[in-house]
Parts: structure tokens; sequence; C-alpha cells
């Protein structure tokens, strides 16, 4: 059997998809994958044949991206094709209707939430705010969304609260958690820096809580001098600018920086933070990837109270939930932390042991192998 993972947003060596559930169904399967990217390209990595074509600049051209997925799709000639976004499940169900294919619709995030965001970039966040737009445009997204769903033969979710739309209507779904690959505890993880804050995100910006990030760190460098911020990811021009000259000896801006190094710098540190806005529900019942990487590291976390979040937390004894609109909730937080940097490290203990046990790609694997024994 021949299986196509197809994406329309996301680039060709994403975590969850290359890294993760391609790498591994590449055990058992001829794998390929399409992927949008800055050029067109077709060549084989880890076994996985990737092909990429060329996206326009602006999201306004973003049909010929979706035809150009199409074209490349059709030319692939897969038995399953593994999509990604509803917009690549469009392109997999047209195949289905036009071949007779198999169709995998993997469900990252909360979609209809994010059509603003992804429609239409920067007006998006304003279009949030604006609750009745917002409202019409989120009820379009959604039911698009499940009409097509319906129409695939296996529907994946990362968590309950994704799920959840689904099963309402009596879709049958499976969860396979964006959690870790295991890797052998970082010899950095014996010289921990108690005093070392990290944030991690694959972009940067104000709507995941960098500039909330800041502040708490200028709220605690009186009291805590030796405190220090690591931002792991690419941050945003706009969050650079706001970044008090106090507090530049303070904070290290790594950039992008491949998975290795990011764990090693991850676990260099003794407090990981999460600090996402409750902007749209998307964020609201996100389960980030972050969560699990902190934890594979042996960080204590600090955590916006979101419900999946909460869950995972709760249940490891990881860290602390914090309202994240109370600003005091998340510097006293973060001030236990420091003030009792045993009950830390145990936090931080307690959650690699639960990564090894549960959370951990090793168990979604075996999920995910079970899935394609029945399509």
């Amino acid at each position: 059997m021949k299986i196509c993972m197809l994406t329309s947003m996301h680039p060709p060596e994403d975590g969850r998809i290359f890294h993760k559930e391609s790498k591994s169904l590449s055990k058992k399967y001829d794998m390929s994958l399409i992927a949008p990217g800055n050029t067109f390209s077709r060549h084989a990595t880890n076994g996985i044949f990737i092909i990429t074509v060329k996206k326009p600049k602006s999201r306004i051209f973003h049909i010929i991206t979706l035809t150009r997925l199409f074209l490349s799709s059709l030319k692939e000639d897969a038995d399953v094709y593994h999509c990604h976004e509803p917009d690549a499940l469009l392109i997999g169900i047209l195949l289905k209707k036009i071949k007779n294919k198999k169709v995998v619709y993997d469900v990252h995030e909360h979609w209809p939430s994010m059509a603003a965001l992804t429609a239409f970039g920067p007006l998006g966040q304003k279009i949030i705010k604006c609750r009745h737009t917002h409202g019409f445009i989120q009820s379009i997204a959604e039911y698009f969304e499940l009409y097509l769903a319906k129409k695939a033969d296996r529907i994946i979710t990362v968590s309950d609260s994704v799920a959840e739309r689904f099963n309402k209507i009596g879709l049958e779904t499976c969860n396979i958690m964006n959690v870790p690959i295991i890797l052998q505890k970082n010899a950095n993880t014996l010289n921990k820096n108690p005093n070392g804050i990290v944030y991690v995100c694959g972009k940067l910006g104000f709507s995941k809580g960098v500039d909330i990030a800041l502040q708490t760190l200028l709220s605690l460098k009186k009291d805590y001098p030796h405190v220090h911020l690591t931002l792991i990811g690419n941050v945003q021009d706009d969050v650079i600018e706001q970044i008090d000259p106090l507090l530049k000896e303070q904070i290290e801006i790594t950039g992008f920086i491949p998975y290795e190094q990011m764990y090693k710098k991850i676990s260099e540190g003794g407090i990981g933070l999460i600090l996402f806005q409750n902007t749209h529900y998307n964020s609201y019942i996100g389960l980030p990837n972050k969560l699990f990487d902190y934890m594979m590291c042996s960080l204590a976390v600090v955590a916006s109270d979101f419900p999946e979040i909460r869950k995972v937390i709760q249940t490891a004894g990881c860290g602390i939930v914090v309202d994240v609109e109370y600003f005091d909730s998340i510097v006293n937080g973060v001030k236990y932390l420091l003030d009792n940097p045993d009950e830390a490290l145990r936090m931080g203990e307690n959650g690699r042991r639960t990564v090894e046990i549960d959370y951990n790609w090793k168990n979604m694997e075996e999920k995910l192998f079970n899935i394609y024994k029945t399509i």
C-alpha cells in the first residue's frame, strides 16, 4: 500500500507530519509527502519521497497552491491520502471520487475557530475581535469541514476536545496525541539552571503570551536578579521591539533550531512557560507540543489554566496552572517554583516519568498502525 501525506499549510518537514507519522508509517508502507514550499522540488529523505509545490507569497493566491497540490496528488497516485487541513481534505475527497482512493483526515486544530486567521492573515486578528463576523465565518468553516469529514474513511484527532465536534454528529475518531519521540535524558538535565525559564514556539507572537513572559521577567528582576529567559523560535519583530532594555542581558533568543538542539536548549532550563491567551477557541482547547517537550526534558511547567493542559498537568503532577488573565497569578506561579527548587525538580521528574509511560510517540505509533490495518 502506498500512502501520501498531503498538507496545504505545514512545511514538508513538520514535526507531526514528517518526523512522527510519515517516519512511522514508512516502516511498513511506501510513503510520499506533498507540501507547499518556496520552490518546486522532489527528493527522498529517510525513505520518504517529498514533493514540494511552490506557494505564492500572498495568501490571497492560496487557490494556486491548492491547484498545484491537487495536480501533484493526481500524479502521485497513492492508495491512501492522509490529509492534514480542511482544504487538503477537499483535495483528498476529490481524489476519492475521481480515482476511488481512501482518505484519512488528521485534525490537529479546531480549524473553524482559526478560519479567520488562516484565511485573512493579519486582518484575521481584527476579525476575531468582532464577535459577529468571527462567529459567521466560524459557522461556515465548521459546516464545510464537517461536510467533508463525513466522506473521509478515517478521522484522527489530537485530543478529546478536538474530537468533540465530530463525535457529536456520530463520526468515529481516534486520538493520536502530538507527543514526543522519547530521547535519552540530555546531559544538560544534570546541570539545570533552576533560574532558567524557557518559552518554546515555532513562531512567537503576542497571541502566544510572549509579551506576558517578558513582563513576568521584568517583574521578577528585582527580587530574582539571576533569572534568565530563553525564547526558542522565530520571534516576531514587534515582540523584539517591545523588550525592555533592562532585560537585554537576561534574554536569549535562539531563532529556529533543529529538534535535537531544541531539546538540548530546553534541558538547560528549570521552568517551562505556556501562556496562551484565550483569543479563540482553538487556543482555549489546545494541547501544545511544548507541554510534552518540557515534560520530556524534566522541566516544571507554568501554564494557562485551560482544560486539556490542566488535565495533563494535574494527572502528571508536573507543574502549576495559572489564570493568564491575572498577571499576579502568573508571577506567583513562577515565584513558587523559583523559591522551591526541590519541588520544581520533583515536578520535572514527574513529567519525564509520565512521558516515558504514557505520553510518548511509541504508544501513538501503535494506534496509527492499527488504523491503517483497517483501511
